[in-house]
């Protein structure tokens, strides 16, 4: 997939630059290694290097200006940028100077690899273009590769809006309502709404939606009928379905469907590229959603567990001294009157509903 590849690592920290050095070996790669960015471009100068995976900090060279270096003096290197933060100010920035993608360190060599075969298909699609653009041949190829580019373009731009707005989500939003306001601001489409499934009764339950433009409004509780192409076998649901102008796409959590995204487009009712368009955006979506969907319900689940670790502990302290389970309910209840006064978050009140009935479980370890 990425064998003999030419790989220049550039990084101030040694032992990251052997551990990719390692793993890239290991899938017969050729490899260069630089710890300043002087160094960088002294290899450049010298080897034919087709990806770069750069620091941002370096001792000597910011890592967006060596960026920019490289893509002036050799645009066909695909540069990977690595930093240990993010920033969203910084994405922009790279990717504006021709970054092909960033990674948050520490690096997940998994994640690497996938970025590594996306980045060398996209450089071969530079190549090509480069050749064709120096020949003047082929006009109408070079049209097809300025397409795929912008689409590539498209697609990354809006990935990264997508996971920008998730990142946003806190815990305290309807993941169901936001997925259904990403689609509304991403994609041109008549209506879109979440449905959960009434297998009893085959159908569809709206439980949140909305309509761009028409009359007739989307009500929570609506129903529509389940088409049969939803299901290709019992318990094997499709990655999507296109029929009557609507897009059907699953949202699956560890193998099973949990509710439907159907959107209704503004095309003729025929599979074209647009349809299919528009079903990759609401894949993304999905993905995105059903992930974080899961880290909820692991987080909610965490939750629960120590909610109830805490209740145990305040059934110790009104053993051990009763005049202290009412005291620490007084506690808390002004706590939370004060708290209200003052303005506090949503999350800082819950705050204090957890720490106030324990705040005094010293109490617990102190002798008669």
């Amino acid at each position: 997939m990425i064998s003999g590849s030419k790989i220049l690592i550039v990084d101030d920290n040694p032992e990251i630059i052997e551990i990719l050095a390692d793993f890239f070996t290991l899938n017969n790669c050729d490899i260069h290694k630089a710890l300043t960015g002087r160094e960088a471009l002294k290899i450049l100068d010298k080897k034919d290097i087709e990806v770069v995976i750069l620091d941002v900090k370096l001792p000597d060279i910011n890592g967006i200006s060596l960026l920019n270096t490289i893509k002036e003096n050799r645009p066909t290197t695909a540069v990977i940028m690595a930093t240990g933060y993010y920033d969203p100010n910084f994405v922009v920035e790279a990717m504006k100077k021709g970054a092909s993608d960033f990674l948050l360190k520490p690096l997940e060599l998994d994640k690497l690899m996938l970025v590594m075969m996306r980045v060398l298909r996209e450089r071969k699609l530079l190549i090509e273009k480069e050749t064709i653009l120096h020949n003047l041949e082929d006009k109408r190829k070079i049209e097809v590769l300025n397409r795929e580019l912008q689409k590539k373009i498209k697609e990354l731009t809006t990935m990264y809006h997508i996971s920008n707005k998730f990142n946003s989500i806190n815990i305290y939003d309807d993941v169901y309502e936001k997925m259904i306001q990403m689609v509304g601001d991403i994609l041109d489409v008549k209506s879109c709404g979440y449905y959960i499934v009434d297998n009893d009764n085959k159908e569809l339950v709206l439980y949140t939606g909305f309509v761009n433009r028409d009359d007739k409004e989307l009500v929570n509780g609506q129903k529509i009928a389940m088409i049969d192409d939803l299901v290709s076998e019992p318990g094997t649901f499709k990655r999507h379905v296109i029929k009557d102008n609507r897009i059907y796409l699953p949202l699956v959590i560890k193998g099973e469907s949990i509710g439907y995204i159907v959107a209704e487009t503004n095309g003729n009712g025929k599979k074209n590229n647009r349809l299919e368009g528009d079903a990759f955006i609401l894949k993304l979506i999905a993905e995105k959603a059903s992930t974080y969907v899961e880290n909820r319900m692991l987080y909610e689940s965490l939750f629960e567990n120590i909610i109830h670790t805490l209740k145990s502990l305040i059934v110790a302290i009104n053993k051990r001294d009763l005049y202290t389970e009412g005291h620490c309910k007084r506690v808390t209840e002004m706590s939370l009157l004060l708290g209200k006064r003052m303005g506090i978050t949503e999350y800082e009140m819950d705050v204090i509903k957890v720490v106030g009935p324990v705040h005094d479980l010293g109490k617990i370890g102190i002798t008669d």
